[in-house]
């Protein structure tokens, strides 16, 4: 279920008014739609020195519409009084993510002695990612002694446009000026999702190429990939039922596509599947270069079968 998680660290004497204001926080937050429930965890002493309030909401656009309200943003400024530092607020969604849903991975080591600004830092990114349209959520898994020693964000949106028009914001750009200083060695990986996932070798820290470029590209490997499998196991499995001949030959057609054939054709088609700078020249070329290889091919395979 989307949740929210915020922590609040309340100042000494201002316990009682923290509580008057996040029982209006509550009040207007029983009224938003696709609202479930709500916990307010008191700080216990030698435990827990924080106010942690949980939100939890039926879908994750829900949970978006309520974290960008103006409602919201002017009891929060009215609350901020109470607080010793910033709250630190994570949000888990995956209810509703669509099937298209894309993802991109931050690895960044945080400086020894920066994790409390960081930590603040990164709960204004999270803030400034949710009034983007199409944010999901963000998964952090924080450093742990001996076992991760770098910080990983996992932010997810539900088109690559839209992650793209995040990352490429002048708001974004602001938020890694601040940073400088408090992290090192960032590093950022996409995780694509649908015919995507067969263009990494090229598309590594840049967009994926064109839907139509995709589609070309995966005709000129799929084309000679089923019609040699065809080929060569046709005298064994033309006596089997038409369902087992099927799932044979897309089990080893995918095989072959996704461990020699796309990466070899990503390779070589570089220059056209992710430019560095787009040509309308490149995009001809290459265009011209897959249909000639298709031509050639089923010249070939009409003359050889």
């Amino acid at each position: 279920m989307p949740t929210v998680i915020i922590s609040q660290k309340v100042l000494p004497g201002k316990h009682e008014e923290f509580r008057e204001h996040q029982g209006a926080i509550g009040q207007l937050v029983k009224t938003q739609p696709g609202f479930v429930g709500m916990e307010v965890l008191e700080p216990v002493e030698g435990l827990q020195s924080e106010f942690v309030v949980v939100f939890r909401f039926l879908t994750d656009q829900a949970l978006k519409n309520w974290l960008a309200s103006g409602e919201r943003e002017l009891l929060l400024q009215k609350l901020a009084v109470t607080l010793a530092e910033p709250p630190a607020m994570q949000v888990l969604t995956d209810g509703d993510r669509p099937a298209q849903a894309v993802s991109v991975v931050f690895t960044q080591r945080v400086r020894p002695g920066a994790e409390e600004e960081f930590r603040r830092w990164r709960n204004e990114v999270i803030q400034a990612q949710a009034r983007f349209p199409g944010y999901l959520g963000t998964e952090s898994f924080p450093s742990t002694p001996d076992v991760q020693e770098d910080w990983v964000d996992i932010v997810r949106f539900e088109s690559a446009p839209e992650m793209e028009a995040w990352l490429a914001s002048p708001e974004r750009k602001r938020l890694l000026e601040r940073k400088k200083g408090l992290s090192e060695r960032l590093q950022e990986r996409r995780l694509a999702s649908g015919l995507e996932a067969w263009f990494t070798t090229t598309t590594k820290g840049t967009r994926p190429p064109p839907r139509w470029k995709q589609g070309l590209a995966v005709l000129l490997a799929l084309y000679p990939t089923a019609s040699l499998i065809a080929f060569a196991l046709g005298p064994i499995i033309n006596p089997w039922p038409l369902a087992l001949r099927m799932l044979t030959t897309n089990i080893l057609g995918v095989a072959v596509l996704t461990w020699v054939a796309m990466p070899l054709l990503t390779r070589g088609l570089a220059f056209w599947l992710a430019p560095q700078e787009r040509s309308t020249k490149d995009d001809v070329l290459g265009t011209l270069l897959i249909l000639g290889a298709l031509a050639v091919l089923v010249l070939t395979f009409l003359l050889i079968f």
